[in-house]
């Protein structure tokens, strides 16, 4: 079997490189808009929290299932949708939900923030904010959703 050496110009090249940034940057942003957009009816249709003891027993089974101890859970009454993981001055990570958030959906979407290592202080040079809309926030919604763990 003979192979033959192709060479392309750098017309074809550029060509080449435009068609596939073309396609990477329409299904990229499908596939990262619909990654997004999943969180929402998951919290919607996912079973709702109305009291602590309700939290604590949905943080303890869900804790379980990533391996997390010693979660703490706060039933949060700050408006229409809050979600927030982070470690508590006295070194106890915690999770915030409440209002659309208050749901076994957003108490998995926040405890994957913990289990993935987002709470602690970035050490990267590069824009926390790009990491977290773009890496962080998308693998804690693909979780949410489908348990699916990156």
């Amino acid at each position: 079997m003979e192979h033959k050496l192709i060479i392309m110009s750098i017309n074809e090249i550029y060509d080449c490189v435009t068609s596939g940034m073309n396609w990477l940057t329409i299904y990229g942003g499908c596939t990262y808009a619909g990654i997004m957009l999943s969180n929402f009816p998951s919290l919607k249709f996912s079973k709702k929290i109305r009291t602590q003891q309700e939290l604590d027993f949905v943080v303890e089974e869900e804790s379980h299932k990533l391996g997390l101890k010693n979660i703490r859970g706060i039933l949060a009454n700050k408006g229409k949708c809050h979600g927030l993981a982070y470690i508590g001055e006295d070194g106890t990570p915690t999770i915030e939900v409440g209002g659309l958030y208050a749901s076994k959906s957003g108490v998995r979407h926040e405890l994957y923030h913990h289990y993935k290592d987002h709470c602690n202080p970035m050490k990267e040079n590069w824009f926390p904010e790009a990491k977290y809309w773009f890496v962080e926030e998308p693998l804690a919604c693909l979780y949410q959703t489908f348990r699916i763990k990156i």
